[in-house]
């Protein structure tokens, strides 16, 4: 049960830790991908405070499926050019394997030679997120399968080997950082109460 005042009665010291990260992510000069990991440090501290859930499928499932704030990602793509911008060009970038999985299924040598293209024909389709994400030229992608796209993006920055010296990588880590950052910064979903 997602509970927001969670998050607003954390301890003070924690609470900071979160602002701070959000401050920080908007910083110019820095590494490519450094934005996009702080932001969803902030938004993963969030959504463990307000899910009180230990375990990321939990607090995603949970979030996912949330009312207010699907509604809230729905009022953004509606009302901010911007954010509805962001979005298709996030959703450009989709589908987003799973670098890991590819590479133990595939081979390193073997993945390292193949395009992207031969990779998704190889993996298993539960190792392509989002997951029942169909592109529509009308209908910008759901909340549910941006946030689980967002965190295939993390998943795979922490654990699957990405580099900022490969232009896909750079414009996955940006472009996911730039939603995330619209959703934090002008859908206020931090703010959000009970």
């Amino acid at each position: 049960m997602v509970r927001f005042q969670n998050f607003h009665e954390m301890e003070p010291g924690a609470y900071g830790v979160v602002r701070t990260l959000v401050a920080n992510a908007g910083e110019p000069n820095q590494d490519q991908f450094l934005p996009f990991v702080l932001l969803w440090m902030a938004f993963n501290g969030w959504l463990s405070a307000v899910t009180d859930r230990d375990r990321d499928s939990k607090m995603l499932a949970d979030i996912a499926a949330h009312t207010k704030v699907r509604a809230k990602y729905d009022q953004l793509i509606n009302d901010s050019a911007t954010f509805r911008t962001g979005i298709e060009d996030f959703e450009r970038l989709w589908p987003i394997f799973d670098t890991r999985a590819a590479r133990r299924s595939i081979g390193i040598s073997q993945f390292r030679q193949m395009d992207r293209a031969a990779v998704l024909a190889c993996l298993n389709p539960r190792h392509i997120y989002p997951h029942g994400w169909i592109k529509s030229a009308d209908t910008p992608p759901s909340w549910e399968h941006t946030l689980y796209a967002l965190y295939r993006v993390r998943c795979n920055l922490f654990h699957g080997q990405k580099t900022p010296a490969l232009e896909r990588d750079r414009a996955l880590a940006l472009s996911a950082g730039a939603v995330l950052q619209t959703l934090i910064e002008d859908g206020r979903i931090l703010e959000l109460t009970d």
